[in-house]
C-alpha cells in the first residue's frame, strides 16, 4: 500500500472512530418528511397524546476515541429518529461529559415517535436534521444567463504583475454565455453552454498599456456537475466542461479565425433561489474564468429552473 493510500485510510477510521456511535431497536417506520426537517425533544414524564406512535428505540453514545459534547450525541440521536419517519425524541436516560473531561462518557437513550402535531408538546428544544442532498421529485431544468471574469486566453493573474517595455496583453471584456442544465440525479446533472467575449490586444510602451487591435471568443462546451449539496433553495457543486473554443482575430489583416479545444474546471459553485436563482461560481480555471484566490473574480449569473 502507498504512503498516501495508508494516509487515506488512516484518516477514514480516524474520523469514523470519532463519529457517535447509534444503536436502533426498531418497531415500525414512517417515510421521512422533508418538508420538516427537524426532532422536538421531549423529557420521558412529557405527557403524550393518544395519536402518538412509537416507532422503536435508539441509543447514541459517545465514540471511544473522542470526547464528543452532548449537542453532538443528542443530535445524532434526533438524525436517527428522523431517518425513520420520526419527529419526537422522547428522551429516557442521558448523561453528560464534564467540559474539561479527558475521556468523554456522553449517551442519550430514548423512544422515537412520530406526533400529529409535535408543537403542542412541552418541548425542551428543537435539534434541526438539514439534510445535504435532497431527494428529486422529477428531473429539473434550469437556464441560466452570467458573465464570467478573467479567462486562461488572457493570462493567469499575477499579484506582483509589473510590465516591461514591449510586454503585449490581452484585456477581455468578460465572457457572457448562456447555460444549460438537466439535473436527472440528486448529486449529478449534465450541462452545455455557449459563450462570447470581446478583447483588445495592448502593448506597454511609453510606462503605458497601448491597443494594438482587437478580436472576439466564442465557446461551445458541455459537461457534468457534481453536487456536494442539493436542497431546493441553496446547491453546492463541482463541475467540468469543455468543447470547442473559437477565436476570431481581427488586427492589422482581414479576419483569420481558428479554434481549438477548450474547457473550464469549476471546483466550487453555489446557487441561491428555487425557481428564480443566483449562480456564483467562485474559484476554477479556464476558458470562462481563472479564479486563484476566490473572490477575486469567477462567473455570476441569474437562472431558472422549470
Amino acid at each position: 500500500m502507498s504512503r498516501q493510500s495508508f494516509s487515506a485510510v488512516l484518516l477514514a477510521l480516524t474520523l469514523a472512530s470519532c463519529a457517535p456511535r447509534v444503536s436502533v431497536d426498531l418497531l415500525s417506520s414512517r417515510p421521512k418528511d422533508w418538508d420538516y426537517q427537524r426532532v422536538a425533544v421531549i423529557d420521558e414524564n412529557a405527557e403524550l397524546p393518544s395519536s402518538a406512535v412509537k416507532l422503536g428505540e435508539v441509543t447514541a453514545e459517545d465514540a471511544p476515541l473522542s470526547a464528543s459534547h452532548y449537542n453532538v450525541v443528542l443530535s445524532a440521536a434526533a438524525e436517527e429518529v428522523w431517518k425513520q419517519g420520526g419527529n419526537v425524541l422522547q428522551v429516557t436516560q442521558s448523561s453528560k461529559t464534564p467540559f474539561f473531561a479527558w475521556k468523554g462518557d456522553c449517551s442519550v437513550k430514548g423512544n422515537m415517535l412520530y406526533v400529529p402535531c409535535p408543537d403542542s408538546l412541552a418541548v425542551v428544544r428543537y435539534v434541526n436534521t438539514m439534510q445535504a442532498i435532497y431527494p428529486l421529485e422529477s428531473n429539473t431544468w434550469e437556464l441560466s444567463l452570467s458573465v464570467s471574469g478573467k479567462p486562461v486566453y488572457a493570462g493567469i493573474p499575477a499579484m506582483d504583475y509589473k510590465p516591461e517595455e514591449g510586454c503585449v496583453n490581452t484585456k477581455p471584456y468578460g465572457l457572457f454565455s448562456l447555460l444549460a442544465a438537466w439535473q436527472f440525479h440528486p448529486r449529478w446533472a449534465v450541462t452545455g453552454s455557449v459563450g462570447y467575449s470581446h478583447f483588445d490586444y495592448r502593448e506597454y510602451r511609453a510606462d503605458a498599456w497601448n491597443y494594438t487591435g482587437n478580436g472576439d471568443v466564442a465557446t461551445a462546451f458541455a459537461g457534468v456537475r457534481f453536487y456536494h449539496v442539493s436542497r431546493p433553495a441553496f446547491k453546492l457543486y463541482s463541475a467540468v466542461q469543455a468543447g470547442a473554443f473559437f477565436w476570431f482575430k481581427n488586427l492589422d489583416s482581414p479576419v483569420k479565425r481558428n479554434w481549438h479545444l477548450g474547457g473550464q474546471v469549476t471546483w466550487l459553485g453555489m446557487q441561491f433561489g428555487r425557481k428564480w436563482f443566483f449562480d456564483w461560481e467562485l474559484l476554477g480555471v479556464g476558458d470562462y474564468y481563472t479564479v486563484i484566490i476566490p473572490l477575486a473574480g469567477g462567473r455570476i449569473g441569474v437562472g431558472y429552473r422549470f
